[in-house]
C-alpha cells in the first residue's frame, strides 16, 4: 500500500512560464515564480520545473531563475533542461534543488553522468526522463532534444542501464498527449511499470482526478505529473488558471 503522487510540472522557455501541446505551440502563462507561489498556498507536495528550451536551443541553464524558484518554494523542487555534465549538477544541488531531471544528455553524452551524480548525491536524487511518442506507423520510440529527434533504443534495455547506472526514478513523458487533456495512457504506463523496479512518473494527457485513480490502481505506477491540468481552467486553454485541487491525493492503492 503506497500514497499517490501527483506532481505539478513547471516548463519555461527563457524566464517565461509556458505550456505546450505536443511539444509545440507553447502558451505564455506569466511569471514561473508566482505560479510557485500559488503552488505553496495549495501545499502541493513536490514540483518540476523545465526549461524546455535549453537544450534544443543549446543555451546556458538559468542558475539565476532557478536560486530564486528554489528559495521561493515550500516544498521539494527538481529541476531538469540544459544539464550537460556533473559540474552543472553539483551547481543546481549547491543552489537547493531535491532533484535533478536528466534527458537528452542520457543520450549524448552516456550514463556515465548518471552513475557519478548518484555515486555524490544518493540515486534518489537522480532522475531520468525519457521522452517517448508514435511514429508514422505506430511504433512507440523515443526521441530528445524536446521530440525533435527520434532515437534507436530497445526500451527494455535501456531501463536496464538507467537502474543499473543508479537512476533512482524514471519520468515517462508521452510526447503525443502532451497538453491535449486526452488522458494518461494506460498501455504506455503499464508497459514501462512493468519493466522498471524504479519509482516511475507518468506525464502527457492528464484530465481529471479519475484518470490519475484509473491509472495507479491498474498500474504499478504510483505517481503522474501534470501541467495544462494545473495551468487552465476545464481544459480551455484560453482560460489560465493556475490551480491544484483540492482531492485526496494520498488515497491508499494496493
Amino acid at each position: 500500500m503506497k500514497p499517490i503522487r501527483v506532481i505539478p510540472i513547471l516548463t519555461v522557455s527563457g524566464t517565461r512560464l509556458v505550456k505546450t501541446e505536443r511539444f509545440k505551440k507553447p502558451i505564455y502563462l506569466g511569471d514561473p515564480l508566482n505560479a510557485i507561489k500559488v503552488f505553496n498556498d495549495k501545499e502541493v507536495d513536490e514540483l518540476v520545473l523545465l526549461d524546455i528550451g535549453a537544450t534544443t536551443n543549446k543555451s546556458d541553464i538559468q542558475f539565476d531563475l532557478i536560486r530564486e524558484a528554489a528559495g521561493e518554494c515550500f516544498m521539494p523542487l527538481a529541476y531538469g533542461g540544459g544539464i550537460k555534465n556533473l559540474d552543472e549538477i553539483k551547481r543546481l544541488f549547491s543552489i537547493g534543488l531535491e532533484k535533478v531531471i536528466l534527458s537528452s544528455v542520457l543520450f549524448e553524452a552516456g550514463l556515465d553522468i548518471v552513475s557519478k551524480a548518484a555515486s555524490e548525491f544518493g540515486s534518489q536524487s537522480v532522475v531520468a526522463c525519457i521522452d517517448v511518442k508514435k511514429n508514422f506507423w505506430g511504433k512507440l520510440v523515443c526521441t530528445i532534444n524536446s521530440g525533435t529527434k527520434i532515437i534507436k533504443c530497445n526500451f527494455s534495455e535501456l531501463i536496464k542501464d538507467l537502474e543499473g547506472a543508479g537512476i533512482g526514478e524514471i519520468i515517462i513523458n508521452n510526447v503525443d498527449r502532451d497538453g491535449t487533456f486526452l488522458g494518461l495512457d494506460l498501455e504506455i504506463t503499464e508497459m514501462f511499470s512493468s519493466i522498471s523496479t524504479r519509482p516511475l512518473v507518468t506525464v502527457g494527457g492528464l484530465n481529471s482526478i479519475e484518470n490519475i485513480y484509473e491509472i495507479t490502481e491498474k498500474t504499478k505506477c504510483m505517481a503522474v505529473g501534470g501541467g495544462s491540468f494545473f495551468s487552465f481552467r476545464n481544459n480551455n486553454r484560453n482560460s489560465i488558471l493556475i490551480s491544484y485541487p483540492k482531492i485526496t491525493f494520498n488515497k491508499q492503492v494496493k
